[in-house]
């Protein structure tokens, strides 16, 4: 006839940035949250999260270009685990591609598969007409087609030090 009471104890973790579905523009995203005294260990995609004095943590993950989606598992003090996912989009942005640019998303998102380029200096130049070499060098891109090992300059107009005279 004797009887336990059972009492529960609160468990939680925050994640206040970033939110699940997160769209971001930069090659790095700052996880930051608080996790309760229950909390053993804390990881991110396997890697491990100080948690400090207070149950605040902070973590720096290095995104790919477009999906990223990020496990982030608790360990508690019986070692009991528990796992939840965050979806992250990381665009490739450039400098010059400012509100008001017509087709910004489109040449994020472009950008982002491997499509577009910008310049080695991180603009993208959006009201530059678009030349045949560039333009030859995105369909070359959108096909996946194979680029000779070999290179044989056929146009008068296209210099042998042409970045992308592989793709013309």
């Amino acid at each position: 006839g004797n009887k336990t009471l059972t009492s529960e104890i609160p468990f939680f973790l925050s994640l206040d940035i970033p939110n699940d579905k997160h769209i971001h523009f930069k090659e790095s995203v700052r996880f930051i949250g608080m996790a309760s005294n229950l909390i053993n260990r804390l990881y991110i995609n396997d890697s491990p999260v100080y948690i400090d004095n207070s149950n605040q943590f902070s973590f720096t993950l290095k995104l790919n270009p477009g999906k990223n989606i990020t496990k982030v598992t608790a360990e508690t003090l019986n070692n009991t685990k528990q796992q939840f996912a965050t979806r992250i989009l990381y665009l490739k942005d450039y400098k010059d591609l400012i509100k008001g640019v017509k087709g910004i998303r489109e040449i994020q998102f472009l950008a982002t598969i491997g499509l577009l380029d910008g310049d080695e200096d991180g603009n993208f130049r959006p009201n530059t007409p678009v030349t045949r070499a560039y333009l030859t060098k995105t369909i070359v891109k959108a096909l996946e087609l194979e680029l000779p090992e070999e290179i044989d300059v056929f146009f008068t107009d296209i210099d042998s030090d042409n970045p992308d005279l592989i793709y013309i």
